[in-house]
């Protein structure tokens, strides 16, 4: 089977862009023949093995002017659709499994790929078909769903963009232009929901996608994941460091056990405030690695005791769970999102109340405290859990069959 996999970013820039990555890497280990459709952070355009690399748009800049003048290509761009049109005038594809486009590939690509014919699936890693910011986070860092019913002058009503009046009105303004011109339910034929919950929630909002949407889970090689029943005696967070994480909210929790270590790897646009944060408060039990990957950051994962996913908004089916699942790590885990479908209490870990301080101050101290043979069962099952629910193998017969319904 030839598959086109496309994505905005073709480096590593969260989980979505690693599932992206995996998948194209799953497929080819499957005898599929597959090429990619993204953007290169480089200055310059690449193309190898006839795969169709663009040079990222200047409209993710952070100057305010820039990202005005570009805004139309943000909204619907013209070079990216007719780059595509001209690259799948000489490249037969079965079918085409898209990722997170919008924004930087935009919404111009669709009719693109049906005019050639092509049938197309979506992973669906967030929200953006339903909510302007993809978050249902608004400008005060609330969890908000005043957009339903396309309702998109909420976004600039609560400043949902980066609580900035200007970048709200261009989130509206693309939303609004896409339901309009290039509706996702019309122009794809199949959406993988990532967990349940998204699911769900987008089903809310759009009842008639029910029919043409399933679950898949992300996944990973469990067998670059070394399973160990020993750990070491730190908690670790590894991820975006950004308000939506609940990040302080952890920190918080970590000063009423001072001889707890609290490992935190990862980057992002709260890492000053995070640091001068620990600084004031002379929180010394903290530890901000920085940026961590490859065999390193899999070794932190192994050896913690605990790793805590925070979150305080609608988290998917987190690659930072399924990662510490796979290691043997058990999760501590906030009651939001997806997270409570993986994070099964005294199963693969334990769960409290996102945004709650109190409640993981409790959660913490019941995982901290567990006996050692407990403790080795809860390892062990969150191995076996990782083997059943995100083993690679299972994840690619469901992904198949999903491509030959399509097909049909």
């Amino acid at each position: 089977m030839n598959v086109l996999q496309i994505n905005n970013y073709h480096n590593l820039r969260g989980g979505s862009e690693r599932v992206f990555l995996e998948t194209a890497k799953l497929l080819t280990q499957k005898g599929h023949v597959v090429k990619y459709f993204s953007k290169t952070e480089n200055n310059e355009e690449v193309e190898f093995n006839n795969n169709l690399i663009l040079k990222r748009s200047n409209y993710s800049s952070k100057n305010v002017f820039s990202r005005i003048i570009h805004t139309p290509q943000f909204i619907w761009s013209i070079y990216n659709a007719k780059s595509l049109d001209d690259y799948l005038s000489k490249n037969k594809f079965d079918i085409a499994h898209l990722h997170i486009f919008y924004g930087e590939l935009s919404n111009s690509i669709l009719p693109i790929l049906k005019k050639h014919k092509i049938p197309t699936v979506m992973s669906v890693h967030e929200y953006r078909m339903i909510c302007p910011v993809y978050t249902f986070i608004n400008g005060k860092g609330e969890i908000c769903e005043k957009c339903k019913g396309k309702l998109y002058y909420n976004a600039i009503r609560y400043r949902c963009n980066k609580n900035n009046l200007l970048y709200s009105i261009i989130s509206a303004a693309e939303t609004t232009f896409r339901d309009f011109f290039t509706p996702y339910e019309k122009y794809i034929d199949h959406f993988i929901m990532v967990s349940n919950f998204i699911r769900e929630k987008h089903i809310q909002y759009k009842p008639h996608i029910e029919k043409k949407s399933s679950v898949i889970y992300n996944f990973v090689n469990l067998n670059e994941y070394n399973f160990s029943q020993t750990s070491k005696s730190y908690l670790f967070y590894f991820g975006r460091l950004s308000s939506e994480k609940g990040i302080i909210t952890l920190i918080e929790a970590l000063k009423f056990y001072p001889s707890m270590i609290l490992k935190i790897a990862g980057s992002g646009p709260d890492e000053q405030l995070i640091k001068d944060y620990l600084e004031k408060e002379n929180l010394t039990n903290i530890e901000l690695l920085g940026f961590k990957s490859g065999e390193e950051l899999k070794e932190l994962i192994s050896f913690a005791k605990f790793t805590v996913v925070p979150s305080e908004w609608y988290e998917n089916n987190p690659m930072t769970v399924i990662e510490s699942l796979s290691s043997g790590t058990p999760v501590i885990g906030a009651n939001i999102g997806g997270i409570p479908e993986i994070v099964i209490e005294n199963k693969t870990g334990f769960i409290f109340d996102s945004g709650n301080v109190e409640s993981l101050i409790r959660t913490i101290n019941k995982a901290i405290n567990i006996d050692s043979l407990d403790y080795s069962l809860l390892r062990q099952n969150a191995r076996n859990f990782a083997e059943a629910t995100f083993y690679s193998e299972n994840h690619y017969k469901k992904l198949i069959k999903v491509y030959e319904n399509v097909l049909k």
